[in-house]
Formats: structure tokens, sequence, C-alpha cells
């Protein structure tokens, strides 16, 4: 072991649950999933996104889509207009 390795890659977050298998150290992913239809709804959106080059809406909508999804500060400052300042 070097340091600062890590002993174990957590994969899921609070808002996701696991079961158990046979074996102590595997577990099967239970997503809460999204119904098809908002699928659907949810791929189009990112369609037109692409399609208009929209990098505003683009990372609205995976922020909607993907909850624990965080977009860095850069991005956003590149993605949302600056406000004009009042003299």
């Amino acid at each position: 072991m070097r340091p600062g390795e890590k002993l174990y890659e957590e994969l899921s977050t609070v808002l996701e649950d696991t079961t158990p298998t046979a074996h102590e150290k595997i577990r099967i992913y239970v997503g809460n999933g999204m119904p098809e239809g908002d699928i659907e709804m949810w791929l189009l959106c990112l369609r037109e996104a692409c399609a208009t080059r929209d990098a505003g809406r683009l990372v609205v909508a995976l922020k909607e889509i993907v909850l624990d999804y965080s977009p860095s500060t850069h991005l956003l400052k590149r993605v949302i207009p600056a406000r004009a300042v009042p003299a």
C-alpha cells in the first residue's frame, strides 16, 4: 500500500441503494431509475441543446437529470452570461 492509496472505492451515493449477494463484499446496485417516457424527453432536450450549441441549457438539463452533478465554477462562468454592473 502506498501513501494516500484508497482501501475501497464508493460507487454509489446516499440516494442510491444496493442489495447483498452471496459474497459479503459484492452488492448489486438497485437504482430508483427514471420512467422510459422521461428518458426520451430528456434525450430530446439534450439533443436540442447540443444541436443549437446552447451550453447553458445543456448544463441546466444535465443538472436536472443527474441529481448529484455539480458543474465546475469555470464551466458555469463560461455558460452563464455575465450581468452588467450598474455604474
